[in-house]
C-alpha cells in the first residue's frame, strides 16, 4: 500500500520527466534494501551522496521528504533557509537541489546525527550552507537530549523526557540550547522545524522578540505526545493567527488516529505571511 501511494505521490508532485527519475532511483533503492551484500550505510540519489547509520530510518526519511515531497513548497524564489532538527542532512540535501542558490542554515543536537549531517554537508560540495549542534529553545544555555539507544542518529531526539525514561538503559546528553531568534536578523524565506517537541518554545521566543515578522513561510512539525502536551495545539496556532499567517494542517502519520507506536501524535503545518504565495505538499 505505501508502495502505491509513494508512486503516486511521485507522480502526482513532479513534472513527468522528473517523476520518472524518482520511480527509476526509488525502485531502485528498494531494491538494494533487500540485497544482503549491498553497503548498508551509504546510498546515492541522482549525483547526491549520502552516509547514514541505520539504512530503514534512512529509506524512511528520504521516502517522506524526496518522493512524498514532505517539504515542497510553490514559492518562487527562496534564498534564505533555516532548517531546524537537520539530522543527518537529507532535508539540506532536498532544500539545495530545490533551490541550488539558497543559504541555508541548520542545527542538528544529536553529536551522532551532527557528525553525518557535517559530513553529508561536505561530500555533496554544498554552498552557503552553516550547520551548528545546537538544540533550539526560549533561552542559552545547555539542555539534556534524549536519544533513542536502539537507532544511531535517531530522528526522535527530543528535549522532553520520554515516558518510562531510564538513566541506567540510556543516559541523557548535556547538549547546548540556543534561541532560534538570535540567528534571525534579515528576512527569511522559510523557516522548516522539526524539533521533537521544542517548537512551542521556539515559536513563542519568535513573537515575543518581533523575528517572527522576518519570517515569510514556515513548514513545521507540532508534535503532541500522550499525557504530556506541552504546548496545546490550539495556542501554538494562536502565535501564527495573531502575526498574519494564514496556515493549512494536516496530520503526518497515515493511520486513522495519527499516533505513531510510541504514542505520539504529529501534525504537519504550512504557513505563509504573504497571501500571494501558495505552500503545501
Amino acid at each position: 500500500m505505501i508502495f502505491f501511494k509513494t508512486i503516486y505521490g511521485i507522480f502526482s508532485a513532479y513534472h513527468f520527466p522528473e517523476s520518472l527519475r524518482l520511480l527509476a532511483e526509488y525502485i531502485r533503492i528498494i531494491i538494494r534494501n533487500r540485497m544482503p551484500f549491498v553497503a548498508h550505510h551509504k546510498e546515492r540519489i541522482f549525483s547526491y551522496t549520502f552516509e547514514f547509520p541505520d539504512r530503514p530510518q534512512f529509506f524512511g526519511v528520504l521516502s517522506e521528504i524526496f518522493f512524498r515531497r514532505l517539504y515542497a513548497l510553490r514559492a518562487g524564489t527562496v534564498t534564505t533557509i533555516i532548517d531546524a532538527g537537520a539530522n543527518i542532512g537529507i532535508s539540506v540535501v532536498y532544500f539545495k537541489w530545490q533551490y541550488p542558490h539558497a543559504r541555508i542554515t541548520c542545527f542538528e543536537p544529536n553529536p551522532q546525527a551532527f557528525a553525518f549531517l557535517q559530513k553529508n554537508i561536505a561530500q555533496n560540495n554544498l554552498h552557503d550552507v552553516r550547520a551548528f549542534p545546537y538544540a533550539l529553545g526560549n533561552k542559552n544555555g545547555d539542555i539534556a537530549l534524549f536519544t533513542d539507544p536502539a537507532v544511531k542518529a535517531s530522528t526522535s531526539a527530543s528535549t522532553m523526557q520520554p515516558t518510562g525514561y531510564s538513566e541506567e538503559k540510556s543516559p541523557a546528553l548535556s547538549v547546548p540550547l540556543r534561541r532560534l531568534s538570535d540567528f534571525i536578523d534579515t528576512p527569511l524565506d522559510l523557516l522548516k522545524m522539526d524539533i521533537e517537541g521544542a517548537e512551542g518554545d521556539v515559536l513563542r521566543d519568535l513573537e515575543e522578540t518581533k523575528k517572527i515578522s522576518l519570517v515569510r513561510m514556515m513548514i513545521l512539525e507540532y508534535h503532541l505526545y500522550e499525557g504530556r502536551a506541552q504546548h496545546p495545539m490550539g495556542q501554538f496556532l494562536s502565535i501564527l493567527d495573531r502575526n498574519g499567517f494564514r496556515y493549512i494542517c494536516m496530520p503526518l502519520f497515515p493511520n486513522i488516529n495519527n499516533i505513531s507506536p510510541k504514542g505520539l501524535r504529529t501534525y504537519m503545518i504550512y504557513a505563509k505571511a504573504d497571501k500571494n504565495i501558495s505552500v503545501g505538499t
